[in-house]
């Protein structure tokens, strides 16, 4: 682990800046898969949103928010690096 970035998964490099420090515009970019239904269960939609996790790999994974609407319907999104 390096001792600048204490994170395991955080990469100056993939987070868009180059080796000395500066940012590049044709970086990658923050992008998001929206998981949503009123019929599935919560089981099954964090299932399906943790295999596309899986498939995109940790290195790009950001994070994985949940939220709940009225009317029963859940919300998963997966925001990546694109």
């Amino acid at each position: 682990m390096n001792p600048r970035y204490p994170c395991r998964s955080f990469s100056p490099q993939l987070a868009g800046w180059d080796r000395i420090g500066h940012f590049r515009e044709d970086s990658v970019r923050v992008q998001h898969k929206l998981f949503k239904s009123t019929f599935k269960s919560w089981d099954s939609m964090c299932e399906e949103a943790a295999k596309f996790a899986s498939s995109i790999g940790k290195e790009r994974l950001i994070n994985i928010s949940v939220t709940g609407e009225q009317g029963g319907q859940g919300v998963v999104f997966v925001w990546y690096w694109d």
